[in-house]
This record gives C-alpha cells, sequence and structure tokens, in this order.
C-alpha cells in the first residue's frame, strides 16, 4: 500500500486529477467506466491491504490476476479500480492501457516521487547483480553516500541491513517504500539489483536510471519467459529507462549485448578485451583473488582484488565502470577494489 505524502489513509484525499495528469504525463491511455471520484486514501495492489477510501490497482500475474479481486476490493471500501480491461464491479473503474506501467508511476506520485533526488544505477543480467552491486556501493562510497537494493535487501549508508522478500527487485509499491527509506537516510546515489521480471512486470518503470549496468547472459528464467528472446529483450528494457544523459555499462565479452537497444544512448564497456573502455590488463590470479591493473579513459592504476575468480573481475570492473561513469578517480576505485566485500551469505 501507498499512502499519500500526509500519512494516513483518510484525509487529505490524493487527488484523482493529480494521478490522471500523471498517467498523461506517460502516455499510459485510460478512460472511466463510472463517475470517477474526487481523491482516494492510498494506492493498493493487494485487495487484502484496501482500507476504505482506496484506490485498487488490479495487476496480471503470471499465477494470480488482480482481475479476479476487484469485487473484493469493492466490499472493503475501495472507491475506484484500475484496469486493464473491462470488470463488472460496484465501483468506478479506471480502463488503462497498462496497469503495470500505471501502478508503478502512481505509487512514485503517491510518494511524492522519493527517487527524484537520487542518482540510481541499475545492474541487469543473469549472474553477477548481487556481485556488482555491493561492490559498486563499496565504490561509490567515495563520492557521497549510497545505498543498495537487491537479492539481500535493503543496505543504508550507515551500514544497517533490512532484509526484504524473495524478490531480486521488489513490487512497485514496496520498492517505492524501499525508495523513501532511502531517500530519508540522506542517500545520493542508490545501486540495485533489477531482474528481467521486474522489467518485463514494469515494476521500475518510474525510476529514471543515471547508469544501467549488463553484466552477462545465459540460459535461465525460461520457466517465466517463452524464449531466450524474450528473456534478453526483457533484460534490455533496462536501457529504454536511462534518463537522457544516462549511460549504459556493457559487458564487451558477451556477445548478447550486441543490440541495437544501445543506439541512441552513451554507451562504455568493460571487460578483459583489449578494445573495451575499462578493463583489466595483465590479470593474476592468487589464493586470495586477483592481481591487475584498471585501465579506464581517465588513466590506470594497479589493483588487489580480495575476490577469487575470473568471474569477480568482471563484476568489480561492472562496478568500477559504473563508477567511473559517475566521476571516480581511477586511482580511489583501486584503492578501494582492494577492500571490496565478499558477498554475505
Amino acid at each position: 500500500m501507498t499512502k499519500n505524502p500526509d500519512g494516513g489513509n483518510a484525509d487529505p484525499l490524493i487527488a484523482m486529477r493529480g494521478a490522471e495528469s500523471r498517467l498523461r504525463e506517460k502516455n499510459i491511455s485510460f478512460s472511466w467506466v463510472g463517475r470517477a471520484p474526487e481523491g482516494f486514501g492510498a494506492l493498493c495492489v493487494d485487495s487484502r491491504e484496501i482500507k476504505p477510501g482506496d484506490l485498487f490497482c488490479a495487476l496480471s500475474g503470471s499465477m494470480v490476476d488482480g482481475h479476479d479481486f476487484v469485487e473484493s476490493a469493492a466490499a472493503a471500501g475501495a472507491v475506484a479500480a484500475i484496469v486493464e480491461r473491462n470488470a463488472e464491479a460496484a465501483i468506478p473503474t479506471l480502463l488503462v492501457s497498462d496497469s503495470k506501467a500505471a501502478a508503478a508511476h502512481l505509487t512514485s506520485f503517491v510518494a511524492g516521487d522519493p527517487a527524484a533526488g537520487l542518482q540510481v544505477i541499475g545492474v541487469t543480467g543473469t549472474n553477477g547483480k548481487t556481485t556488482t552491486v555491493l561492490i559498486m556501493r563499496h565504490l561509490l562510497g567515495s563520492l557521497g553516500s549510497t545505498a543498495a537494493l537487491g537479492t539481500l535487501g535493503l543496505f543504508l549508508p550507515d551500514g544497517s541491513h533490512l532484509p526484504r522478500g524473495r524478490m531480486t527487485t521488489p513490487g512497485p509499491v514496496d520498492l517505492t517504500a524501499d525508495l523513501e527509506t532511502v531517500a530519508e537516510s540522506g542517500a545520493t546515489y542508490l545501486t540495485m539489483e533489477v531482474s528481467s521480471h521486474a522489467l518485463d512486470q514494469r515494476r521500475v518503470e518510474a525510476l529514471q536510471f543515471s547508469v544501467a549496468v549488463f553484466t552477462n547472459f545465459s540460459h535461465e528464467h525460461l520457466d517465466y519467459h517463452a524464449d531466450m528472446d524474450s528473456y534478453r529483450n526483457a533484460k534490455l528494457r533496462l536501457a529504454d529507462l536511462l534518463q537522457a544523459d544516462g549511460t549504459a555499462v556493457i559487458n564487451a565479452e558477451d556477445p548478447a549485448w550486441e543490440s541495437s537497444a544501445f543506439a541512441a544512448v552513451n554507451r562504455l564497456t568493460f571487460g578483459q578485451l583489449d578494445h573495451a573502455d575499462v578493463r583489466a590488463a595483465d590479470v593474476r590470479h592468487t589464493p586470495k583473488g586477483s592481481r591487475w591493473t584498471l585501465v579506464t579513459p581517465s588513466g590506470s592504476a594497479p589493483v588487489e582484488l580480495p575476490l577469487l575468480g575470473d568471474f569477480n573481475v568482471s563484476n568489480a570492473l561492472g562496478a568500477a565502470a559504473a563508477a567511473h561513469v559517475l566521476g571516480a578517480d581511477p586511482a580511489v576505485l583501486a584503492s578501494r577494489l582492494a577492500t571490496a566485500p565478499q558477498v554475505p551469505g
């Protein structure tokens, strides 16, 4: 449930006209069936959490369809329901072109757009998201206070850790609540894992990413995606969510990322290949990790990484490349990589 910025879900109401304006701004078409209420107290995507005066958003999932619970929401006191298809209901319904995108944008609107003051860095790929996000949080500490969100939960700048549910990327209501927590912590940066499920289900649709990191791509999640092309295309949607001056940071060693999806955005590549923009040169593996030279467009520096394996060299490079985009100095990055954290658990 996302409540209005003034707290509570009774008074003052969130003006429905404001919600409609946000939908128009985001090119989500809509029409009312029945008379639109003047306002609502909170936005809910779970009919079991409805309180009198709330607005219910029906989401179609792979297991459960929220449209089946519009009547339950009405019985609990919802003033209206957002739907993607006509639904028999005792309350007005707002028929939208995409209820998942509507939920993401409206939860952000209701909460006062908590990500507006953050630089958000998203990481997607089959493997390495968690490690890359946590290394990046460590590196960006040289630039400002940084939070991290993903499989292991929410890590705040003061070191506190808030465990979360099983989803790599939370649904729009929980994500907005986490963004509020991050904003209240005083963070400047948020590094976060962005799963293919989240991208396909529009959970992060309201975010504008400063940097999007693409780690690697391999056979996975075909229990959800129809085929490998669908899986890859879901990942590539992250490039569409970059802000106007944002940068896609791409693993040069993975041919899956050779795509026209990056044609209209700033690009920076990373890897151990000679043509990568940010690369690891002269890699030598040791019993404790690896030694190599970090090469960036703004200079080079020797690195001693305390994480084992080539895959962690790649994770560290992705994190370092993103930090480079945001202005981190190569020597500072190398120094911080020497104390890169092990992934908890």
